[in-house]
């Protein structure tokens, strides 16, 4: 049996833990207020300038089926090259280091790809490009 070790940012969403690989968060951010979308879906919170860059914030409770996230929160920026995009979520929890193989199979979630077995604990993958693709049909309509 092969080992595995990769990393991983765990963040909460209403108690439960979800997590990222490392490498699609460029930044984690005190929440300042978005500036407002005419017209965008309800778990769009707006907008907001990083670095120079336009970012859409996305509160991820509510993508999820949850009630929206209540300030403060914390926001998880997306590296540029995976998306112009900032999660809103509760809080940061930390990194953590997948421990063996795979990991057990995903719950019935599209937004869910597995979930992970860690030195922290076990969390769910988030599947951003599920989020993604979900994000862009609500835009074409």
């Amino acid at each position: 049996m092969r080992v595995t070790s990769r990393g991983f940012i765990v963040f909460a969403v209403k108690g439960e833990r979800y997590g990222l690989p490392l490498q699609v968060v460029a930044e984690v951010r005190e929440p300042s207020r978005p500036v407002p979308v005419p017209r965008a879906p309800e778990f769009l919170c707006g907008a907001m300038n990083s670095h120079g860059r336009l970012v859409a914030i996305l509160d991820l409770a509510s993508l999820l089926g949850c009630r929206k996230t209540t300030p403060p929160g914390t926001f998880l920026v997306l590296d540029h090259s995976t998306a112009n995009l900032a999660l809103w979520v509760d809080g940061v929890e930390g990194f953590a280091t997948e421990e063996g193989e795979g990991g057990a199979d995903p719950p019935d979630n599209d937004f869910i790809t597995r979930v992970v077995q860690s030195d922290r604990g076990a969390f769910k993958m988030l599947a951003l490009d599920n989020v993604l693709k979900k994000m862009e049909e609500v835009f074409k309509q």
